[in-house]
């Protein structure tokens, strides 16, 4: 607990708890929200297993939700909204905006192979963190904050392209008839980053970007409009 104690002091986690007026009773469980498996590989001291249960609030209020304030939408508009409002995408987003990416807590090997900014990271802190007020605080306070952030942005998250996810939009389209192999090549710029989308082998979309993320997001754009006018 003192190892944790040191962590939350010296990262400054009860800045979390004031900007989102919660008073944790359990410190250590906050912590935890935010630490990678590099940091601690131990099962019940990273954000793991936290990230599995969030995920089941984070669908469980948004559903709800959905339910209650668009009666006139059918399951399957409903199932599309909700998945890209809790892509991976649209999570990490979410996390950079409120300024949460910057107390996850990475072990040396990744910071040394510079993988912190990776969207899959810094999206599971946004389930995990919903899981630990879920548990700590109850589900209400778990609601009003995934409402305080996820919710109050939905308009710009389903319309945005910083939040659309493309290259997972390309990979359900390519493999709906099995399998197929999707690689992704990408070269730094002067300003930025260039990115090609090949499908088994052939190259089917180019895109660039500031980011290397965006660069391949715009490459699987680029692929999509290319198969809707072929």
């Amino acid at each position: 607990m003192s190892g944790i104690k040191k962590l939350y002091e010296a990262n400054g986690f009860n800045q979390i708890e004031k900007k989102y007026g919660l008073h944790f009773e359990d410190k250590a469980l906050l912590v935890k929200a935010f630490i990678h498996s590099s940091f601690d590989f131990e099962i019940n001291n990273n954000y793991q297993r936290l990230e599995y249960l969030g995920d089941a609030v984070l669908q469980m209020v948004v559903s709800d939700y959905m339910y209650r304030f668009l009666p006139n939408d059918r399951e399957g508009v409903m199932s599309k909204k909700r998945s890209s409002l809790v892509s991976e995408t649209s999570l990490a987003y979410l996390v950079r905006q409120e300024g949460l990416d910057k107390y996850i807590i990475f072990g040396k090997s990744m910071y040394n192979e510079g993988n912190i900014d990776s969207d899959s990271y810094v999206a599971d802190v946004y389930e995990s963190f919903v899981a630990a007020i879920y548990l700590d605080r109850g589900y209400a306070q778990a609601e009003e904050f995934i409402k305080r952030t996820l919710i109050k942005q939905w308009d710009y998250i389903l319309g945005s392209e910083d939040t659309q996810d493309y290259k997972t939009q390309f990979q359900e389209i390519v493999q709906v008839n099995g399998a197929v192999t999707i690689q992704y090549k990408t070269n730094k710029l002067e300003d930025g980053f260039e990115a090609e989308v090949l499908l088994e082998g052939i190259a089917v979309g180019q895109g660039q970007g500031k980011t290397k993320k965006r660069a391949e997001q715009n490459a699987a754009k680029d692929a999509i409009g290319k198969r809707a006018s072929s």
